[in-house]
């Protein structure tokens, strides 16, 4: 009998396995957002150092660069590994059958996820490759300061990118009811 009343009620189901797929995912999503935006601000600090320590016509303080830059490759693996974490939460979404709403949701949360990876290689290539730079013996300010502003262009589309994204999964996620 409860066994008959769990089926006819849905108890179980994969939609309620992907419901609790999606809240999970999204949540760690959330972590992400929360980690990056802590990231914004301690590139932001390495970067304005940097700024400060060119425009009085120095060369940039490798030890300081090189010790911000470690906390910022810190949080990088940690949201690279949250943003993991999540992607396996919206896979497991699209092995369900009868989820379409919610398969076609976690396409776009990995997309997301995708872009905001791209994001951070990105961000991760400019710290090594500014470090490099300033450890140079020759250090080139114009062309260091070129890189970093090709790099914050490029970053910045990616960050226009995936708030598209963001959304439209949310907007998906609206009007589906997930």
């Amino acid at each position: 009998m409860i066994v008959a009343v769990s089926l006819l009620t849905g108890c179980g189901s994969d939609q309620d396995r992907a419901a609790d797929l999606s809240r999970k995912g999204d949540a760690l999503l959330d972590q992400v957002k929360a980690e990056v935006a802590a990231l914004s601000d301690a590139v932001g600090g390495v970067f304005s150092q940097l700024s400060s320590s060119l425009s009085s016509g120095g060369k940039p303080n490798t030890e300081v660069l090189a010790s911000g830059m470690a906390g910022v490759e810190s949080s990088i693996t940690k949201v690279r590994n949250q943003a993991e974490r999540a992607r396996s939460y919206y896979k497991e979404i699209e092995s369900l059958s009868g989820v379409e709403d919610y398969a076609r949701y976690a396409a776009t949360q990995i997309r997301v996820i995708d872009t905001s990876l791209a994001g951070l290689n990105a961000l991760d290539g400019l710290l090594k490759k500014t470090l490099a730079m300033a450890r140079a013996p020759s250090f080139d300010a114009p062309a260091f300061m070129a890189v970093a502003q090709q790099s914050a262009e490029q970053l910045k589309k990616i960050g226009e990118h995936t708030a598209a994204l963001e959304r439209q999964a949310e907007q998906l996620k609206k009007e589906k009811h997930l």
